[in-house]
């Protein structure tokens, strides 16, 4: 990381939990909720931050921590859900296995909990007529998961943003990531198989372009009524679609008339919406002019 400052680039991005020093982080690390942490209010909730000092790689340095109210819900669900399920699956196991050989019976207890183990205590009695099987819920590794839930840290080297700046950065990276996941789904872009670099940049260049225009499209249907939620799905179906219109020709001696074919309701309705009803209008059969 040092070399990288070294070099004049700033880093920003985030820490994976897993690793023992992070945890120690969002075990320790207090975030009040409150006006001076508050950061912005998105569609998955409310965002709050602030800027802690931590040891990381052996020094002392600053992050952010941030925290979303709405996922942190979401993971204490997820694993109340996954835990009850773990021990009705347990008590079940536990007369159902009374017979079985000692190794089956933890071939199955494994396959139960799975990546929950650090939640359930199990406890395998040998013989007898009863249960085999003793479990119970680990509280305190519970409780520690649950002061996690919701809970992020950034890394950021450049001093002069504030934890909210940090947050927004760093959120604003799914609008990139989006841009380049269209580019290799929609629109297609294949490995450049060019060796000049004006044919790289030309290349590039198209692919730019055509998504600018399907960005374009998105923001004229949204501008039609489409929400915001459902745009993406409809322009795709709405592309797909359009993508199988025919145009048809028929001339009979100097006349002429023009169909499109497989229009379905889609089109018609997505037309609309873009303000081009008439795009696809079937004329009248026509003469062309005479020459004068």
């Amino acid at each position: 990381m040092e070399e990288v400052q070294g070099a004049g680039w700033q880093l920003l991005g985030g820490l994976p939990r897993s690793t023992r020093e992070v945890r120690e982080i969002l075990d320790t690390a207090k975030l009040p909720e409150n006006p001076s942490t508050f950061v912005q209010k998105t569609r998955t909730g409310a965002i709050y931050a602030t800027k802690v000092r931590a040891r990381l790689w052996k020094a002392e340095r600053e992050v952010v921590l941030y925290t979303n109210a709405e996922h942190a819900m979401d993971d204490r669900v997820e694993r109340d859900q996954a835990l009850a399920t773990i021990g009705k699956a347990l008590t079940t196991l536990s007369e159902k296995g009374k017979t079985w050989a000692e190794g089956k019976l933890h071939a199955a207890i494994e396959e139960v909990i799975g990546e929950w183990a650090e939640f359930v205590k199990v406890r395998v009695r040998r013989g007898g007529a009863t249960p085999r099987i003793g479990w119970s819920f680990r509280d305190r590794a519970i409780r520690r998961a649950a002061r996690r839930d919701g809970k992020y840290v950034l890394l950021c080297t450049d001093p002069r943003l504030s934890a909210a700046e940090v947050v927004e950065q760093y959120l604003g990276k799914d609008f990139v990531e989006k841009a380049f996941r269209t580019l290799k789904t929609g629109i297609e872009v294949e490995p450049v198989r060019h060796r000049r670099e004006r044919r790289v940049r030309a290349y590039l260049f198209v692919c730019g372009l055509a998504y600018r225009l399907e960005m374009a499209l998105r923001w004229k249907l949204l501008e039609g009524g489409v929400k915001s939620e459902d745009v993406a799905e409809y322009q795709e179906r709405l592309l797909e679609e359009l993508g199988r219109v025919e145009r048809t020709e028929v001339r009979l001696g100097a006349q002429a008339r023009t169909w499109y074919l497989n229009v379905t309701e889609r089109v018609r309705e997505g037309l609309r919406r873009l303000k081009e009803p008439d795009l696809l209008a079937e004329g009248p059969m026509i003469a062309p002019p005479l020459p004068t």
